[in-house]
């Protein structure tokens, strides 16, 4: 496991248990920061880190990658119902 810089989505995915199609929707929609490398899609996982991380001034538990995408894709069926 690397310590940081920027990794493959797949890599990320493995350590985190949680689909690239999701990491990919958290690219698209900005929230976290990647780029290309060699033709590979890399993340930067300070801005990944971040992103499972609430702000100091929050008083509840940390999300884990799983809870985040299932939040997201509860939010992402309310709003095509709406």
């Amino acid at each position: 496991m690397e310590n940081g810089g920027w990794v493959p989505t797949q890599q990320i995915a493995k350590e985190y248990t949680i689909a690239q199609g999701t990491i990919r929707r958290w690219i698209k929609d900005g929230r976290i920061e990647a780029m290309h490398v060699g033709g590979a899609l890399r993340v930067s996982r300070a801005s990944f880190e971040r992103l499972l991380t609430p702000p100091r001034s929050a008083n509840r538990q940390t999300l884990t990658p799983e809870e985040l995408a299932d939040r997201d894709e509860l939010r992402q069926r309310r709003s095509k119902k709406a």
